[in-house]
């Protein structure tokens, strides 16, 4: 993972955005979306998904931000099934799932 901040300037609708992640640093590829999701693929996070995909634009891609602290653990499990559920319901969507994989020690690193 690169030590660099995160920073990613977009423009929506006429409006000048600029988003950094200090304390959770990671690789990160730049979407074409202006909203994302905290998604751990529980009930909250997948209806809260479904229903963004039900009244937006069917062109407008949905960022899925999925945090876990293992790669096997069951909210990373739970991310990628009600991930390929939404994609089941609509395929012509352009999920970007964001899978950030972070350990205890990154945590403490940033308390204040």
């Amino acid at each position: 993972m690169p030590d660099e901040e995160l920073v990613v300037k977009k423009d929506f609708k006429g409006v000048s955005m600029l988003r950094e992640c200090k304390a959770f640093k990671y690789a990160a590829k730049t979407t074409d979306s202006s909203i994302a999701v905290l998604f751990s693929g529980g009930l909250d996070s997948a209806l809260i998904t479904r229903f963004l995909d039900i009244i937006l634009p069917h062109n407008q891609p949905i960022d899925l931000l999925s945090l876990s602290f293992s790669e096997d653990s069951s909210d990373r499990k739970t991310a990628l099934s009600a991930y390929n559920e939404l994609k089941s319901l609509n395929p012509a969507r352009n999920y970007n799932l964001i899978l950030i994989d972070k350990s205890i020690t990154d945590l403490s690193k940033n308390e204040t």
